[in-house]
């Protein structure tokens, strides 16, 4: 993941960035394939936009494409050379590619900006489900430790549930000792 170093967004403002600038609004399914990331912002580490990276197409197929998630770009002539300046893509060994099918909603990047950005969507409301999940199996064994660990059982009053209302105004329960 990379970082913001130079100030220019706070929390207040987020902020979609691109890797690489030349392909800002480039949608060519053939040429580069898109991944959404969060972009956290290293002073404070909190979320503070969206990284949309792309990777190069290195061969496509019938049901996809094989991309280079390692590739990077590289300035490959001189800048007096006659065409000049060339960025070009640096790739990696072929072990290192990988393949991503086309209309799959498990693929690693997409062929559009607008579909890495709904994947990571998809990502945020699959890892907020199993944060909730999760919340919810905690509440249940804070109820079961409530009913069994603060005393309905002789000798077993070691632990107290403490509640408390949080600085966001959601109760918070928590479990602990006497």
């Amino acid at each position: 993941m990379l970082y913001r170093f130079d100030g220019k967004y706070s929390r207040g403002e987020p902020k979609i960035l691109y890797a690489l600038r030349e392909f800002e609004d480039v949608d060519a399914p053939d040429l580069i394939r898109w991944r959404a990331f969060w972009d956290k912002d290293i002073a404070t580490n909190r979320y503070a936009g969206i990284f949309l990276q792309c990777f190069p197409v290195v061969r496509k197929t019938h049901c996809g494409a094989w991309i280079d998630p390692e590739a990077y770009r590289k300035l490959t002539r001189p800048p007096r050379e006659e065409g000049a300046p060339a960025n070009e893509w640096v790739l990696s060994d072929a072990k290192d590619h990988k393949l991503v099918y086309d209309g799959s909603g498990s693929a690693w990047a997409k062929p559009t900006r607008a579909e890495a950005l709904r994947s990571l969507g998809i990502r945020l409301m699959r890892w907020s489900a199993a944060v909730l999940r999760d919340v919810d199996r905690v509440n249940d064994a804070c109820d079961v430790a409530e009913a069994l660990l603060t005393g309905s059982v002789p000798g077993a009053g070691v632990f107290a549930r403490h509640s408390s209302v949080g600085h966001d105004g959601v109760a918070e329960h928590r479990i602990g000792l006497k």
